[in-house]
């Protein structure tokens, strides 16, 4: 069966709702949801996932997949501290090959201790928009090229308020040049959660799905 494949940040994650914008959409095109999002993700860490399930067969050239890029800046580091140690499982940190990953992003650090909190606060002072960009456009261009080789037409990608914005136009392979979806304005005060700006509530999820359905 076709099944339908969402990476992304905490946009498309369960964040306070009980489905996502991704769920909602595999059930109008009535098929299997693989659920790859998740909250302080960056854009490597969807690279990641999906290259790996794709070479390993785990994604294939029947399945739709869409990527919602985040903030260029954002990267995962490993800790050998275990879980145990930085608290359990949680929106900043993974189980991983003896110890932990660590999602970074602009903030983190004030959500960390030890040595993990010193390198996120360290790591701030080492970023840099214009270089952000530069490795973001490559990564793009290899990534689109690896799913080609490996018969994924069936790609799209996704820009969301300011989460896209940053990162320009998307330069697209020829396969994919029509692929791109800019949703600009979907944060709006009856599409985000309360107090909240930068996440959907439930009414969000769902426009943003009919949004993506109409695209593909």
């Amino acid at each position: 069966m076709t099944r339908l494949v969402v990476a992304g940040c905490s946009v498309s994650d369960y964040t306070e709702v009980d489905k996502p914008w991704g769920e909602y959409l595999s059930e109008k095109l009535s098929c299997e949801y693989l659920h790859l999002a998740g909250a302080s993700g960056s854009n490597y860490r969807m690279w990641r996932l999906l290259v790996s399930h794709v070479v390993d067969n785990k994604i294939t050239a029947d399945d739709t997949v869409i990527v919602q890029y985040t903030t260029p800046e954002r990267n995962e580091f490993w800790s050998p501290r275990p879980l145990e140690q930085l608290g359990g499982a949680g929106e900043n940190y993974h189980g991983e090959s003896g110890g932990s990953l660590v999602k970074i992003k602009h903030n983190t650090y004030t959500h960390m201790d030890g040595k993990e909190h010193k390198f996120a606060k360290l790591w701030r002072n080492f970023i840099n928009p214009e270089f952000e960009i530069e490795k973001f456009r490559v990564n793009h261009i290899m990534f689109q090229c690896l799913m080609k080789e490996y018969g994924i037409t069936k790609l799209y990608f996704i820009q969301a308020g300011p989460y896209g914005s940053s990162l320009g136009e998307l330069q697209l392979l020829e396969s994919y040049k029509n692929n791109n979806i800019i949703c600009r304005d979907i944060f709006k005060v009856e599409t985000c959660l309360p107090n909240d700006l930068s996440h959907l509530n439930d009414n969000g999820h769902r426009t943003l799905a009919d949004i993506v359905a109409a695209r593909l």
